[in-house]
């Protein structure tokens, strides 16, 4: 995936479409906390023309951290165009929940009902199944500019693309085994495998139905109890683990 993101920004910066927005003067990137400084190395040195900041996001949970880079960007972007830092905002990536960000930039600083006063640009990547169909049907096309992937990348992007996917899939699973667990079983104090027979009935397929011992509780622990947790739910005692509902 760096491969990728950094083919990504090379080609954007290389091919800025300056009909529609002013070339940019500040790079932002923002990477896991733990990456910070080699993601600083090789863009100062790749851009040297122009402002390189280089944030690194701190993830607060195991599974959704996406999240936080989403939040991060979109509170960062807002704050540097109200408070003049920049005239305009180009964020590059696939994720449509940028339309929230797209709609709060119209609202702060939409000088008339013309798009083109609006300081925006959505940068999208040429990768299939990852943006949203409704977005693209309804978001300005003069305010958004495809950036394309070789093919190489184009394959391996869409390879990881799918194993997104199953692991989404795989996350809703658990929930719903949580939900289950929440709906069938009554307050009181109880080890995994109390659990494991509503699962085979549910979910005959899933891993956790034919799994046992050790291998059972281990997947439980690690994939339903976060989930039975922010639920209300706490850990009674440890080894063996016992849950306690509420």
């Amino acid at each position: 995936m760096e491969a990728i993101a950094k083919e990504l920004i090379e080609s954007l910066m290389r091919n800025w479409p300056d009909e529609k927005a002013p070339p940019p003067c500040r790079l932002v990137l923002y990477v896991r906390a733990d990456s910070t400084e080699l993601w600083d190395a090789w863009a100062t040195h790749e851009f040297r023309g122009i402002s390189v900041v280089v944030r690194g996001v701190q993830h607060y949970v195991k599974t959704g951290s996406k999240n936080s880079s989403d939040i991060a960007i979109a509170i960062d972007a807002m704050a540097d165009l109200l408070l003049g830092r920049i005239s305009h905002i180009a964020v590059l990536s696939d994720d449509t929940d940028f339309m929230s960000l797209y709609a709060a930039i119209k609202r702060e600083c939409g000088q008339s009902n013309s798009k083109d006063d609006i300081p925006f640009l959505w940068l999208v990547t040429d990768r299939s199944g990852t943006k949203s169909a409704t977005v693209l049907d309804f978001f300005p096309d003069s305010l958004m500019h495809v950036v394309r992937l070789s093919d190489d990348n184009r394959s391996e992007a869409a390879n990881e693309t799918e194993a997104e996917v199953n692991s989404s899939k795989a996350s809703n699973v658990y929930a719903e085994i949580a939900g289950a667990i929440h709906q069938e079983f009554t307050p009181g104090t109880y080890g995994s495998t109390a659990f494991q027979a509503l699962i085979q009935e549910r979910w005959p397929k899933h891993p956790m139905a034919k799994s046992n011992g050790a291998a059972y509780g281990t997947e439980f622990k690690n994939n339903v109890w976060p989930i039975l947790e922010k639920a209300g739910a706490t850990m009674a005692s440890q080894k063996p683990n016992k849950y306690q509902l509420p």
